[in-house]
C-alpha cells in the first residue's frame, strides 16, 4: 500500500515543543489542553494569523525546534510501515522549512527525502491541498491530526487514521477513524490493507 502520514504531532511533538519555546518568551502558561484548534490565533497564540506565523517561524529557528522529540511509538511504527509499505509525508510547514524537514526525516528515519510533499492548506497560498496530494500520489491510507485534513481526505475515499488532540475534537467523515496512539494507527493500516 501506499501510505501517507502528516509530520507534526503525529511524528514529532510539534505543540509542545512550540509552547515550550513560546511560554517563557510571552509570560504565558498555554498547556496541549489549551490548544483546542490548530489555528494558533483563535486560542490566543498570537493575535493575527500572520503574527501566529511570526512565533512560528521563530520557533522553527530556535534549539526547541531543532530538538523536538518524536511522538511516542512513531519511529518504531515508521520503520515497520516502510518495511512492509510505500511510505510518503505530507506537511503544511513552511516550504521555506525544508532543508530542516529534510534532516529530520533522512538523519532520525532514514529515509529519502523524495518522499516528502509541502501542501498549500495552512499558510502556502497556491499549493496543493494535502486531499489533492494524497489524490494524485495514490495515497490509500492516511495519518494526520487535523480534523478538517482528515475529512477533506476521507472525502477522497481514502482512509483515514485521526491521532487523537485537544485541536481535533468533533465530528468526522465517513473513512476516518480516531486513534489515540501508534500501536493502534498500526492496527487500524492493516485493518485498511485487509479490505484492499
Amino acid at each position: 500500500m501506499k501510505i501517507g502520514c502528516d509530520l507534526d504531532d503525529v511524528v514529532v511533538q510539534w505543540f509542545s515543543s512550540f509552547l515550550k519555546f513560546f511560554n517563557p518568551s510571552q509570560g504565558t502558561s498555554y498547556t496541549l489542553k489549551d490548544m483546542t484548534d490548530f489555528r494558533l490565533w483563535t486560542v490566543g497564540i498570537g493575535r493575527t494569523k500572520q503574527e501566529a506565523i511570526e512565533f512560528v517561524d521563530r520557533f522553527y529557528e530556535s534549539e526547541y525546534f531543532e530538538n523536538i522529540p518524536f511522538v511516542e511509538g512513531a519511529e518504531e511504527g515508521l520503520r515497520l510501515l516502510d518495511s512492509k509499505d510505500r511510505l510518503i509525508f505530507i506537511t503544511s510547514r513552511s516550504e521555506r522549512y525544508k532543508p530542516k524537514t529534510n534532516a529530520l526525516i533522512t538523519s532520525r528515519l532514514k529515509k529519502d527525502i523524495a518522499c516528502l510533499f509541502f501542501s498549500g492548506d495552512f499558510s502556502q497560498n497556491g499549493r496543493k491541498t494535502k486531499a489533492e496530494i494524497c489524490v494524485e500520489e495514490g495515497v490509500e491510507h492516511y495519518i494526520e491530526d487535523c480534523l478538517d485534513y482528515a475529512n477533506s481526505v476521507a472525502e477522497k475515499g481514502v482512509s483515514v487514521s485521526l491521532f487523537d488532540k485537544p485541536w481535533n475534537q468533533g465530528d468526522f467523515v465517513e473513512g476516518v477513524k480516531r486513534v489515540y496512539n501508534w500501536k493502534e494507527i498500526l492496527k487500524h493500516v492493516e485493518e485498511t490493507r485487509r479490505r484492499k
